[in-house]
């Protein structure tokens, strides 16, 4: 018998397909290595979403009009192609939603919420996106189960020889797993899950937001109860996602929204619900972008899911090589024949987000943070990592302007300053040798925080003279980036001798005028986490006001 070999997949002719990487950034050629976050559009999904909202928009089932049938057609042909994509049996069993965190939520909340109880488990994996955690870990709560986590073997991979133990005399009624690791990058065995799951009588859940784009994913064969993706992974607009789940269960289940479209008739008394998908579709969906996601389907089921996935694992493979020619770079999860083309990486007493902002100078957009895994994160002992993240669009080149990218950040500790002076040899200083470091025992104020948008952590002591409000000593202690060490560090320098009242109404400017560098908005946050932890310091132990400036301070995760 012939074996047809996939055809290899052209990456330097495609990215003409899409017009942002016409543009240069900060001078240089974009390098985009974030598709794991959300990637690039093609001209075919623009040009839909242009042509949709031109000639053909208006709300769907409502009119009799002739663009309110052309939009239902295009709505619910959109329906069809994603039913092809994932080989539904039936694409009433796909359900329009806003993304694929808004799928699980959905099944959490409409499944979740009438079937689980004390005694039942609800099992999820160490590697789990927050969207496919943290609504499990809530109804769990809500409804008194068990809320267990799968844990992962030291190459970042899911240790099945642990479920039976992991789940012990409970009844498992919900395993979640997600297909592709956002982190890592690891493809879960979801089809051994998913028999393990039935064996128990328990529903198998799949987040396949990070597997759909670079994977055939066939929900007949995939063995899931319910399988969630979103078109911005995988080339189409954000704000639409789709949920497949089988007839049965979405017959049973009751509805997550309530209001127009969804019902069947309404009553003083009563209303009855419509049809499925039509009972979890409330209200104006999102129409346009759902013809744009059928064109991203269309346009990438072209190039074909098979090519792209082999183009990510040798580039998987490629890049894991450059990365381990660096022995200052710490590499995470497995070798690259069992992964996407996603690789998370740490370089060596720098964090993330100055990595990240480095790079962005040389026009290489990356990835830093927890990645919304922080139990991941705290299973590699680490608050953040880099991810470095590929697409069908992804050149070698762009893996070797990485590579040399990472050797100007290497320049960071020995406080070399940067040819574009991104940190003055001041912030350089301070966080190198950081004013106040260290605690304070018994002190007379405290107060610790935390960034989750990059794992920064700052806890501050303070303690006053014999007149109770001057500040006589202050330290700090914590990790982070150099910014927000930096910044902490600063703030020690211009608080010691200061009274209680002056320093609760110390307005951010000053800090920011000693920081003296242009800052975006993510790494204002970065800079304002110690000052933020002061003044809630000095108003738990002095009463003093939180100023209305400060007042999205839990933000910060302020405790």
């Amino acid at each position: 018998m012939a074996v047809t070999a996939t055809p290899k997949l052209d990456a330097q002719k495609l990215r003409a397909d899409f017009p942002i990487f016409e543009q240069p950034i900060h001078g240089k050629p974009l390098s985009f290595l974030d598709s794991a976050a959300s990637s690039q559009k093609p001209r075919r999904v623009l040009d839909a979403l242009r042509s949709f909202y031109e000639t053909s928009y208006a709300n769907v089932h409502r009119g009799v009009y002739e663009l309110a049938e052309r939009a239902t057609a295009g709505y619910e042909g959109a329906r069809e192609t994603v039913g092809r994509f994932l080989n539904a049996p039936s694409s009433r069993e796909v359900v329009f939603t806003r993304n694929a965190t808004e799928g699980i939520n959905l099944v959490a909340y409409a499944w979740g919420l009438n079937n689980l109880g004390p005694g039942d488990v609800v099992l999820v994996t160490e590697l789990e996106h927050h969207s496919n955690f943290v609504p499990w870990q809530y109804i769990a709560h809500r409804t008194g189960a068990d809320f267990r986590m799968l844990p992962l073997d030291d190459q970042g991979e899911l240790r099945l020889d642990a479920l039976d133990e992991t789940a012990g005399d409970g009844r498992v009624k919900v395993v979640a797993a997600g297909l592709v690791s956002n982190s890592l990058g690891t493809v879960n065995p979801v089809d051994k899950l998913a028999a393990w799951a039935h064996d128990r009588g328990a529903i198998m859940v799949c987040d396949a937001a990070q597997g759909a784009p670079h994977r055939v994913v066939d929900v007949q064969t995939l063995g899931a109860d319910f399988v969630a993706i979103t078109a911005h992974k995988l080339c189409g607009p954000s704000g639409v996602g789709a949920l497949w789940g089988r007839l049965e269960l979405l017959q049973e289940m009751e509805p997550f929204n309530l209001g127009g479209h969804m019902i069947s008739r309404v009553r003083l008394e009563d209303t009855s619900w419509g049809e499925v998908p039509a009972k979890f579709e409330a209200g104006t969906q999102a129409i346009a972008e759902a013809v744009g996601f059928a064109a991203a389907i269309d346009y990438i089921s072209e190039i074909g899911l098979e090519a792209i996935e082999q183009h990510e694992h040798e580039l998987a493979a490629y890049a894991l090589d450059r990365l381990a020619e660096l022995p200052w770079v710490k590499t995470y999860g497995p070798p690259a024949d069992r992964r996407a083309g996603i690789i998370s990486f740490n370089v060596e007493d720098i964090h993330p987000h100055d990595v990240a902002q480095i790079l962005d100078g040389e026009g290489i957009a990356i990835r830093a943070g927890h990645h919304c895994c922080q139990p991941l994160m705290t299973k590699l002992g680490v608050a953040a990592t880099n991810r470095a993240s590929f697409y069908l669009y992804t050149v070698t080149d762009e893996i070797d302007r990485l590579v040399d990218g990472l050797h100007k950040v290497r320049k960071i500790p020995y406080l070399e300053p940067m040819s574009d002076q991104m940190y003055r040899e001041v912030i350089l200083d301070h966080y190198k040798n950081p004013r106040g470091h260290g605690v304070i025992e018994d002190a007379d104020a405290e107060a610790e925080g935390f960034n989750p948008l990059c794992g920064d952590e700052v806890s501050i002591y303070v303690s006053f003279a014999d007149d109770g409000e001057t500040i006589e000593d202050i330290k700090f202690s914590g990790r982070g980036c150099a910014i927000s060490q930096a910044a902490t560090s600063m703030l020690v320098d211009m608080t010691k001798g200061r009274k209680a009242k002056e320093l609760a109404e110390l307005p951010k400017d000053e800090l920011l005028e000693e920081i003296g560098i242009p800052l975006t908005p993510i790494r204002l946050k970065c800079a304002l986490l110690g000052l933020g932890v002061l003044k809630v310091a000095l108003h738990r132990a002095k009463g003093t006001p939180l100023p209305q400036e400060w007042a999205g301070l839990d933000e910060l995760e302020l405790k």
